[in-house]
């Protein structure tokens, strides 16, 4: 074999692996989604179009993110990502460049609604949590903001009453977080963010009152 048959034959192994490897990284949907994005194929020509275009491409197509969506079952999912897809799409037959990125903004939105929706319970949950946490970090500055205007105002005997109420709720609404019941927990706590707020409003509105009706003299 002469050194150029040899050359020639390398060459073809080397670009029949590239072939591979790109194949290789290419992400596949589910047959569930394949069937419903078969009328969205991507577009071939984009060109005079903005750069996100390959950007966004890239995020449907080849992103961990449209690997979670491929792969996951979720209806919910799939319907968004199809979305994203259509409107995508849209982006690629629009010719004025200012309603193009409109498209393109709502395409990014639709795609991280997918992978969202498809990533797994626990990690939404978990996202959950922490969201609680926050809240109550909020509910907690806004007790303490309530006791020390109750001191100022002298009710701390009535504000003592709904702090007791709004403990409870807490003390519910924790419960219902260690048995995983994240939704159910999140809208108790938001019971007692709610009351603790009003308590504020009301006690401040009296403030507001006494002020108006405050005259320096009988003529005003």
């Amino acid at each position: 074999m002469n050194k150029s048959v040899c050359v020639v034959l390398i060459l073809n192994l080397m670009i029949c692996g590239l072939s591979e490897a790109k194949q290789s990284r290419t992400i596949r949907p589910n047959a569930q989604l394949e069937v419903l994005l078969q009328p969205y194929p991507f577009p071939e020509d984009i060109a005079g179009k903005p750069s996100r275009f390959n950007y966004l491409r890239k995020l449907l197509e080849v992103s961990s993110g449209a690997k979670k969506v491929f792969s996951s079952e979720n209806s919910d999912a799939h319907q968004a990502y199809v979305d994203a897809r259509k409107t995508y799409l849209m982006a690629a037959q629009e010719p004025d460049n200012g309603k193009v990125n409109i498209l393109l903004d709502k395409t990014v939105k639709l795609m991280y609604s997918a992978i969202r929706k498809a990533s797994p319970k626990k990690l939404l949950d978990r996202k959950k949590e922490r969201d609680y946490k926050r809240k109550l970090l909020s509910v907690n500055a806004l007790l303490e903001a309530l006791e020390r205007i109750a001191i100022e105002k002298d009710t701390v005997d009535v504000t003592n009453k709904l702090k007791a109420q709004i403990a409870e709720i807490i003390v519910s609404a924790d419960a219902l977080l260690k048995k995983h019941d994240v939704d159910k927990a999140r809208e108790q706590l938001d019971e007692a963010y709610l009351l603790t707020k009003t308590g504020i409003e009301n006690m401040r509105s009296g403030d507001v009152l006494v002020r108006e009706l405050s005259f320096e003299s009988i003529e005003e």
